[in-house]
């Protein structure tokens, strides 16, 4: 498809080392091919457009490029007044690689480029432009529910319009390399990416895992994996792995330490971080240290750990940490955290959509009161259902929850679903109580439903049918509930103020059904 003398693949690495209001600078590594036997004089233009296509800085390199080697040049743009890259407005410039030889060209690559600075600290946590942000993230499968695995580049966009939708600004890419396409909306849509290598090392969680390949092959697929995505400006971190099983071990500090290594030699420009776990020892009984887990990494990934939070920041203080999984369940305990601690830059919620594999992990279902629950169900689970959003893209009741912890809606209210009885409901770690919101339950009149209502508002008021039901203090979780006997009509809760009342939300018995639409 090139001509002998070309770009490489992945040929173009782009740096913004000086980003201000005035000028940025930005700097190109362009990797020329020359698969000839001769010698040849090759000038490289690297021209950079706008968003209008208009060209607002350009170089000219003349080299020499062996033949059957090939070489690299530096460039250096320099952009007057530039846009930035960023959540609310993710502009994006494109650079165009030309090759000349002579007044031929011989080919032509282009690269987006967002430009835009962050950084990380400790006492003031992640700041995105010079701008503190706290991230509202979600760990994304690579799956689209009954679509498949393939790729379909609408249906990505068609999840990241809704996670927008909810006030998502990070994606955790679990556990493997995304597909490119995925980025690509990242940098357009303004997303800021956690991009992940690897789910295991040497140690393997299943039969036919990537363990049986990664001695081999680790080094190669990594510095690919870091070559084809590091000039996508919604990464802001590298991580080298999710739940390492040999983690704590001599060996897996030696581990993470080449890896990390590998990653620097084709990128300094982002953090080193990973999804740590806990490590309990052979009885489970006693948590063991993972200072080796964390010891090379540059900012530090606690899944379902926001109880250790203060007490690892008293032992080391320039920590930067983050929830690199939570459960919708302790929604609140880890978004409180994140708010509260600068040290604690965001939360990446388990999951954002429901996903094929670990069926039933969020399972909740009425058993008999001795009757075990697994973790994974049979058939007919066939999804994780620990998801915020289902496999249609609907929003489930947990969703609505964490609007009120994302500021993002005032109040929301839902009703479990009935036991029958001599059952009682279960509901695993990664699950959540059956709610729905609808005050639409047939045959349950006059027995008592259990309605919860969730808002930041310190007291809540319900009324069925215009008729106060009463009015209860919100709890720590930012919720309320009630036990109210069914009637049909309509549901109505408000938040209770120092202004008196606020903002209201009702649910409404639906009529009978009429026709199919």
């Amino acid at each position: 498809k090139t001509a002998s003398v070309h770009v490489g693949e992945w040929g173009t690495y782009v740096t913004t080392p000086v980003v201000n209001e005035s000028e940025a600078v930005v700097n190109v590594q362009t990797i020329v091919f020359n698969e000839t036997d001769e010698s040849t004089q090759i000038t490289v233009c690297s021209s950079l457009f706008d968003a209008e296509n208009k060209c607002v800085a350009k170089a000219d390199t003349l080299c020499t490029v062996g033949g059957g080697t090939d070489t690299i040049t530096v460039q250096q743009l320099k952009v007057a007044s530039p846009q930035l890259w960023g959540i609310e407005e993710p502009y994006l410039y494109t650079l165009v690689t030309e090759l000349f030889d002579g007044d031929r060209c011989v080919d032509r690559y282009e690269t987006p480029v967002g430009i835009r600075t962050f950084s990380f600290d400790a006492e003031k946590g992640f700041s995105l432009n010079g701008k503190p942000m706290k991230i509202n993230g979600v760990c994304m499968h690579h799956d689209l529910g009954c679509l498949g695995a393939a790729v379909n580049i609408r249906a990505i966009e068609r999840q990241l319009e809704i996670l927008k939708e909810m006030g998502c600004n990070g994606i955790r890419c679990s556990h493997n390399p995304p597909a490119p396409e995925l980025l690509d909306l990242c940098d357009r849509m303004g997303f800021i990416v956690m991009d992940e290598a690897f789910d295991m090392w040497r140690k393997k969680k299943t039969t036919h895992d990537y363990s049986r390949y990664f001695n081999e092959w680790h080094e190669r697929n990594l510095r690919d994996f870091i070559l084809r995505d590091r000039n996508h400006p919604s990464i802001f971190m590298w991580s080298i792995g999710n739940e390492i099983r040999e983690r704590i071990s001599d060996n897996g500090l030696k581990i993470a330490e080449d890896l990390k290594k590998e990653i620097l030699k084709h990128d300094n420009t982002r953090p080193v971080t990973a999804g740590v776990n806990k490590y309990w020892d052979k009885d489970r009984k006693n948590m063991l240290s993972l200072e080796k887990a964390f010891r090379h990494l540059d900012v530090a990934g606690y899944n379902y750990m926001w109880r250790f939070y203060e007490e690892d920041h008293a032992k080391y203080p320039e920590r930067i940490m983050y929830s690199s999984e939570s459960v919708a369940n302790e929604a609140s305990q880890n978004w409180d955290k994140v708010e509260k601690l600068p040290y604690v830059i965001g939360d990446f919620i388990w999951t954002a959509i429901d996903y094929l594999g670990e069926s039933g992990l969020g399972n909740s279902i009425e058993v008999d009161p001795e009757e075990n629950v697994h973790q994974f169900m049979g058939w007919p689970w066939f999804n994780g259902w620990c998801g915020d959003i289902d496999l249609l893209g609907v929003k489930k009741a947990q969703s609505y929850y964490r609007d009120i912890l994302w500021h993002n809606r005032k109040i929301s209210m839902a009703v479990e679903t009935p036991v029958p009885e001599g059952k009682i409901r279960k509901v695993s770690f990664w699950g959540w109580p059956e709610e729905s919101l609808s005050w639409t339950f047939p045959g349950m009149e006059n027995k008592m439903m259990k309605v919860n209502v969730y808002t930041r508002a310190s007291k809540v008021r319900l009324y069925l049918n215009d008729s106060l039901v009463g009015e209860k203090e919100t709890n720590e979780l930012y919720k309320a509930s009630f036990r109210v006997p069914y009637q049909a009509g309509k549901l109505t809760a408000v938040e209770v103020n120092e202004n008196g009342k606020g903002d209201s939300v009702i649910l409404e018995t639906t009529g009978e059904p009429v026709a199919l639409r």
